[in-house]
């Protein structure tokens, strides 16, 4: 029988073995040199230019961030379908549960919206409206800074927002999953979490928002996915991090549950300097209201948790060649989550994110 809640193995230097074959699986580390099809390139120019041109068709890839102060969430993502490009924003006061600023914008793919193929520690993106007179400047990037292992996130929102933060990763090892849902192309994914966020936010009519690295209730964290997804794809997602109650310690997890993967499990969590495997979970809310808890349960019970929804930013977009359902919640997590050493992890008031999407592509 398996052991959950175990190190993480470490991530082989390429995501192919000796004979080829994808290493299909959860590890800590990241790959160097990603390769998105099982199948070598046939060799030619032409051949090669045709398969980049369906990949670029079929390739999803998503940069996602998440800031957290005691005061306020940052959140967004940077997103290029191929056909379709779009980022969004969004901005949460967490003690009156206010969205000080929320919205989404539409861009041309690799050219507004572009999304980098390199896993930590050379993630990269930017979205760029390119704004003329009719419309408000929007320019959001993430860019390695020169200092190992950290990166800049700049958010300029034309009369709403200015966000400058250093993120850095502290020992803190990332978690990579490779996956295969389709037959022939593979899908990445990699969270980042409990970086160091150091920095500020400046909102009109609002004023500034400061973040402390030193803080315990002070976190980022990082997601870039680069998907070859089913047709209809449908997941749960819940991502936190802060101070384990009663202990000068941060921890932190990623938990899901869908086929985006194809049913490998990329459920993780941060403890100090370790990244360990859960177990697979199931969300459970209220469909017709998902401002009511939610409840994120393991089947051995060794994950109890709770979510409380704060507010939220949703998305539901019909754009002929792909429609999407997406909502997700700013909130709260309480509850415990049992190690094989015997010891049981209680949070309360984790700060993070719960969401529910459906996608056709």
């Amino acid at each position: 029988m398996k052991s959950w809640i175990e190190d993480l193995q470490l991530a082989p230097l390429t995501p192919f073995d000796s004979l080829d074959q994808p290493a299909i699986g959860l590890y800590q580390g990241t790959f160097l040199e990603p390769r998105f099809s099982i199948e070598r390139p046939t060799e030619g120019l032409k051949n090669k230019l045709l398969a980049k041109l369906k990949s670029s068709f079929t390739q999803k890839k998503w940069l996602y961030f998440f800031v957290a102060s005691p005061d306020v969430a940052l959140s967004g993502a940077i997103v290029d379908l191929g056909y379709a490009g779009n980022a969004f924003c969004s901005l949460i006061d967490l003690k009156t549960g206010e969205m000080i600023f929320d919205h989404s914008w539409l861009g041309v793919p690799k050219l507004q919206s572009k999304v980098g193929n390199r896993f930590f520690p050379d993630l990269q993106a930017t979205f760029d409206n390119f704004s003329t007179s009719d419309e408000k400047k929007v320019r959001i990037k993430l860019t390695p800074a020169a200092d190992p292992d950290s990166f800049l996130l700049s958010v300029e929102i034309e009369n709403a927002i200015k966000a400058n933060l250093r993120l850095s990763n502290k020992n803190r090892p990332p978690m990579i999953a490779l996956a295969n849902p389709t037959s022939s192309r593979l899908t990445y994914t990699q969270k980042l979490n409990l970086l160091k966020a150091e920095g500020s936010i400046l909102v009109t009519n609002h004023g500034e928002y400061r973040f402390d690295s030193d803080s315990l209730h002070t976190y980022a964290g990082l997601d870039l996915t680069i998907a070859h997804p089913l047709h209809q794809t449908e997941w749960n997602w819940a991502f936190a991090g802060g101070q384990e109650l009663g202990q000068h310690e941060q921890i932190g997890f990623n938990l899901a549950a869908g086929n985006h993967l194809g049913g490998l499990n990329e459920n993780c969590l941060w403890l100090g300097e370790r990244t360990l495997e859960l177990p697979p979970v199931r969300f459970i809310n209220d469909k017709k209201d998902r401002s009511q808890p939610w409840k994120i349960i393991s089947p051995d019970r060794a994950v109890q948790l709770e979510f409380r929804p704060l507010n939220l930013h949703a998305e539901d977009r019909n754009l002929i060649l792909v429609k999407t359902e997406f909502e997700q919640w700013f909130g709260r997590y309480s509850g415990t989550i049992q190690l094989n050493t015997g010891h049981t992890l209680v949070v309360e008031n984790l700060t993070g994110v719960a969401e529910e999407q459906k996608v056709r592509w």
